[in-house]
Formats: structure tokens, C-alpha cells, sequence
């Protein structure tokens, strides 16, 4: 049998060891299916042999990708094989991405996720399009009838406005939360048909996301949970400081209030794949959470970065469509009417039908992007659970 080292590359890199470590900082060998020894462990493959064959394994573990026999010749194959698996990935560069050509992807720069987000959103637009805005402008549909129908004038200081019933923003926004959880399914199974060269149709789309609502939207209510457990310290503290008017209480209100902000922040960032591990990989509940947990540790500050970037454009689209008109009502030239705040609606409806389709492109891209890096060398396997 060969030896266990052969100094081609150092057994461990620094930070690599698996999720599946035990305490000691061992990995388990049953992290890796049918694995008695592990020769390397590499940035995102394990090699190692069972008791008749050397395999290479996944990082994140399961069973092996490929065999070789337990001989001299079978371990150069699995050595030349396990170098090729851990070079890097060369992505297809986004300005070579072609409509209805599958497109391979690799580790990416921040720069290089918002423009292929943009790449990709062109090229695919009328598909991308046509998926999400049934749902969408009818979802603000339903809000402008709503507001139009139970809305009431009261008059403050003067100025006549309009003011919608709690009830109506109370229903509106739980509506909202499962119709764009159903779109965030439907946009994923639209970009991962784009990825694999594919056309798809509204019917598949639908099809695809009708099954995953409750699943998606139970993740999307336990992901809601965690991001407020931070802020209830500051929530439970302000309330006791404005019924017993304490200064000192208030300020370690804000205090609580601003710490809970900024861990919120914090899980926010490492849970955002939460919906596409339900989506993309099948998870459920809580396994969902911590799958996107591993899958974005070590890429953190890479999420937090092209999520600012993100943001900063959908926001300028935002204040480019709703700035002229929302000036007239806050300078005072215009009351709030029925008929204005319903152009309101209709306009946020226009740009979260426009807008949806990007920032799921830039989801699912920072998603690939990080299996790339830390687990899946095979871009056509980063799909293989999506029918």
C-alpha cells in the first residue's frame, strides 16, 4: 500500500477542518461515508480510502465522488484526481453568458455577482419577468382595491389625508410575506433553468413553487423569530422606560436597541440562504437555518458587501420612481386621497415586479458562489436537486 503522505501539499490548510469536527479538532471519520483514513483534507475535497477502495469526499461530507483501487496505480489516479477537483473553478466571465447556452459558474467577486446579476437579468428579462409579476401586481392589486375601499379621511392640523384601517396593514403584510416567499421559489427554479441553458415557462415555474410555500414560509416565519430575539432586550427595556419614565432605563433602551440591531444585522447576513437551502438543496425548518449557517461562514463579509451594493441600486430605482410623487404630498402642495395614495401602491407594485427578479439573481449567485468555494467543484452539481 502506498504511504499515507506523499508531501505534495500540506495535510490541513489553516481553518479548513470540516463542520464535523469533534471537539479536539479531529474531523469524524463518519462525516465521510465508508472513510477509515483520511490521507488529505483540502479546501473543499477529502482524500482518504475505505477498507478496499481510496475515495475522494465532498468536505461538507456524504458519500464519495469517486473511486479508485487500493493500489499504487490506483493511487496516483486518485491523487491526479483530487488535484484536478481542487484547483480553482474558472467561471465562464459574465460578458460571455449566452441566452440558452448553460452557463458555468465559479468563485466570484463582488463586482462580478452584481454584473452577472445584471447579465443575466437582461438576457432572461421577459422570461424573469413573466413569472413574477402575475404574482406580484396582483398581490398589489388586491392592496390598492383594499386601501380603496376601507381607507377614511381624517383631518390633522388641517390637512386632509387618508388613513388605512390596522386590520387592512396587518393582512396586507402577511399576504406579502407569503406571495413573495412563493415568488422567491419561482425566480430560483427560473434562474437555475437560465444557469442550465433552459427556457422556462410561467406553468413550470408555478409548478415548481406551488409545494414549496408552507415549507419556505415556515422558514421565512422561524427566520423572523430569530432576527427579533436580539431586538426584545431593547424592545422590553424602551417600553419599561417610556410607562416609568426613566431617563437612565431609555438610554440603556437605545443602548439594548442598537447592540440587537447590529446582531440582527449579523444573522441576517449568515441566514439569508435559508429560503434557497428549502428551494435548491430540499431542507426543512431548522435544518434549512443551519445549513445556511455553515454554508456562509468564512463568507460573511463578502454577502454583507454585495447586499450594500444591492441595496444601494434598488433604492435608487426606488426614489427615481417614487420621489416625484411622494415631494408633492410631503411639501404640503397636495393632500393624501384615495386616488394618490392608490398611484402609491401601484407604483411600489411596479418596482417590486421590476426589482424581485434581480436581487433572487444576486441570491442565488452569492449562494453558488459560496458551495463553489467551500464544497461543490462541479458547477452542474450545484443544481442537482432541482428537478
Amino acid at each position: 500500500m502506498p504511504p499515507r503522505r506523499l508531501g505534495f501539499l500540506p495535510p490541513r490548510a489553516a481553518g479548513m477542518l470540516p463542520p464535523m469536527a469533534d471537539g479536539r479538532g479531529q474531523p469524524q471519520l463518519g462525516a465521510w461515508e465508508g472513510a477509515v483514513f483520511t490521507d488529505y483534507i483540502g479546501v473543499r475535497h477529502v482524500l482518504g480510502r475505505t477498507a478496499d477502495a481510496y475515495g475522494i469526499w465532498p468536505l461538507a461530507g456524504g458519500t464519495a465522488l469517486r473511486r479508485f483501487p487500493l493500489t499504487h496505480d490506483g493511487w496516483a489516479d486518485a491523487w491526479r484526481a483530487y488535484q484536478d477537483l481542487e484547483a480553482p473553478v474558472a467561471p465562464v466571465p459574465p460578458s460571455t453568458w449566452r441566452r440558452g447556452h448553460p452557463i458555468r459558474l465559479g468563485p466570484m467577486r463582488a463586482g462580478q455577482v452584481i454584473g452577472g446579476a445584471f447579465r443575466l437579468y437582461r438576457m432572461y428579462f421577459s422570461t424573469l419577468l413573466g413569472v413574477v409579476a402575475p404574482a406580484m401586481l396582483g398581490f398589489y392589486a388586491i392592496v390598492v382595491y383594499a386601501n380603496w375601499v376601507t381607507a377614511r379621511t381624517v383631518s390633522i392640523q388641517g390637512f386632509r389625508v387618508v388613513e388605512v384601517p390596522e386590520w387592512v396593514n396587518v393582512v396586507t403584510n402577511i399576504l406579502y410575506a407569503a406571495v413573495t416567499q412563493f415568488v422567491t421559489a419561482a425566480a430560483a427554479k427560473t434562474a437555475v433553468d437560465a444557469f442550465r441553458g433552459r427556457e422556462t415557462t410561467l406553468g413550470t415555474a408555478y409548478r415548481f413553487a406551488f409545494p414549496l410555500i408552507f415549507p419556505v414560509g415556515w422558514v421565512f416565519i422561524l427566520l423572523i423569530v430569530v432576527l427579533l430575539l436580539p431586538l426584545l432586550p431593547g424592545i422590553l427595556l424602551t417600553v419599561g422606560a417610556a410607562g416609568a419614565g426613566d431617563a437612565g432605563l431609555a438610554a440603556a433602551g437605545a443602548l439594548a436597541m442598537l447592540v440587537g440591531v447590529v446582531v440582527a444585522l449579523f444573522l441576517a447576513i449568515r441566514l439569508i440562504f435559508s429560503s434557497l437551502a428549502v428551494v435548491l438543496e430540499g431542507h426543512r425548518g431548522g435544518r434549512a437555518l443551519r445549513r445556511s449557517w455553515r454554508l456562509s461562514r468564512g463568507v460573511a463579509w463578502r454577502i454583507f458587501g454585495v447586499l450594500i451594493l444591492s441595496f444601494l441600486i434598488i433604492l435608487g430605482v426606488q426614489l427615481v420612481v417614487l420621489i416625484p410623487l411622494l415631494v408633492p404630498i410631503v411639501s404640503g402642495a397636495t393632500e393624501i386621497t384615495r386616488a394618490n395614495l392608490a398611484v402609491i401602491n401601484a407604483a411600489n407594485g411596479l418596482v417590486a415586479t421590476l426589482l424581485t427578479p434581480f436581487f433572487s439573481v444576486v441570491t442565488i449567485l452569492l449562494y453558488a458562489d459560496a458551495r463553489l468555494r467551500k464544497e461543490e467543484p462541479d458547477p452542474e452539481r450545484l443544481w442537482a436537486a432541482v428537478p
